[in-house]
C-alpha cells in the first residue's frame, strides 16, 4: 500500500498547528499500521510505501487510515 499526504490536503488549516497536527496524524497512522500488521518499507518527505501480512489487513488499515484523516481535517 502507498500512503501519499497531497499538500493539497491542509488548506484551510492553520498554519501554526499544523505541524502539531501532522505529528498527531503519523502518531496515528503508526499505531494504526501495527494494528494491522504493517510495516514501513520506505518512506520519504509525503508518501510511505506500507507491507502488510495479508491483504484483507491493508484494505482495512487503509479503511481506518481514510476515517483518521477524514477527522483530522
Amino acid at each position: 500500500m502507498v500512503l501519499k499526504i497531497e499538500h493539497h490536503s491542509f488548506r484551510g488549516v492553520d498554519p501554526f498547528s499544523s505541524i502539531s497536527k501532522l505529528k498527531l496524524v503519523y502518531k496515528e497512522i503508526n499505531a494504526t499500521l501495527k494494528s494491522f500488521e504493517g510495516s514501513i518499507v520506505h518512506q520519504n518527505k509525503d508518501a510511505l510505501l506500507i507491507s502488510f501480512r495479508t491483504v484483507t489487513n491493508a484494505v482495512s488499515c487503509a479503511l481506518k487510515i481514510k476515517t483518521l484523516f477524514r477527522d483530522f481535517r
